[in-house]
């Protein structure tokens, strides 16, 4: 007898990240199904992938979309066995917070935090464990989901809110056989580096933070430069996907004094001053 097929969705299918996490679990006996946000990537990944793979197009912040793709999901796997979400897909703002429009901040909310639980709420009926194997939630945050710097404001607060809400999917979800993890990367060499590197390159209103978001900007570039490869994350999502036995959280990091010890250890006073001093605010 064949083993059954099983299937996952992953938001963001469409490039990046959810593009290469589409790519290895389709080569390792997966059906995806995937989030795209245009016609053109539809297009694009269908032109890569073909076959084990249905790319969904569609507004991750729109509740209809995700009824949509539920429908269109449950639809058919019906000789599949659903396994799990990967929520990926997400937006960066970086820039002083004078300079924040209430629809960015909305934005970036929508996309890094809301979604995320429509996405898992919604899907919720195909990821309840059938059988005695758990199913998995899988929740890309950030090490600034962890520590917030100058200029990164708004980022920060959808992580640190992401965080916030996958603790408590661990515990709500548990009963359904599903078990929720957070993979927390630092600075990844990715194609989201350049609209992160497009937005710290923009004049901000006011001329007194001219001189610190330079500094700022040269810094993010060469933290890019040194960042984690994609192929780490992706493989790192992996290894949970597939765990019996898999962590709560996963941190990856791209500096480890930095992430790890300058920023969780220090008291909250001398960050200020090292980071004030460092960025000449």
């Amino acid at each position: 007898m064949s083993q059954q097929k099983q299937a996952i969705f992953i938001t963001g299918a469409g490039s990046g990240i959810g593009l290469a996490c589409t790519q290895l679990f389709i080569d390792k006996g997966f059906f995806v199904f995937g989030s795209v946000m245009s016609q053109q990537e539809q297009q694009q990944v269908n032109a890569q992938f073909h076959h084990d793979f249905m790319p969904i197009l569609m507004d991750i912040t729109q509740e209809q979309d995700i009824h949509n793709a539920f429908d269109l999901v449950k639809k058919h796997i019906t000789s599949m066995k659903f396994r799990g979400l990967i929520n990926i897909a997400g937006v960066i703002y970086n820039g002083p917070l004078m300079d924040v429009t209430k629809q960015q901040f909305e934005h970036i909310l929508a996309v890094n935090t809301v979604a995320v639980h429509m996405m898992t709420k919604i899907f919720l009926p195909l990821l309840e464990a059938q059988d005695k194997v758990r199913n998995k939630v899988i929740n890309i945050s950030s090490q600034s989901g962890l520590r917030t710097l100058p200029f990164t404001g708004i980022y920060s607060a959808s992580k640190f809110a992401l965080e916030a809400l996958s603790n408590a999917m661990r515990c709500e979800y548990s009963i359904f056989g599903i078990d929720v993890c957070l993979i927390e990367p630092g600075q990844i060499q990715t194609p989201m580096a350049k609209k992160i590197l497009e937005n710290v390159q923009i004049k901000p209103s006011h001329p007194i933070y001219a001189e610190p978001m330079q500094i700022f900007s040269e810094r993010t570039q060469n933290s890019f430069s040194k960042g984690i490869p994609m192929e780490k994350i992706v493989d790192t999502i992996y290894t949970a996907f597939i765990s019996s036995n898999a962590k709560s959280r996963y941190e990856i990091h791209s500096d480890f004094i930095r992430d790890a010890i300058i920023f969780r250890k220090m008291p909250i006073k001398l960050q200020k001053i090292l980071l004030k001093k460092s960025l000449k605010l």
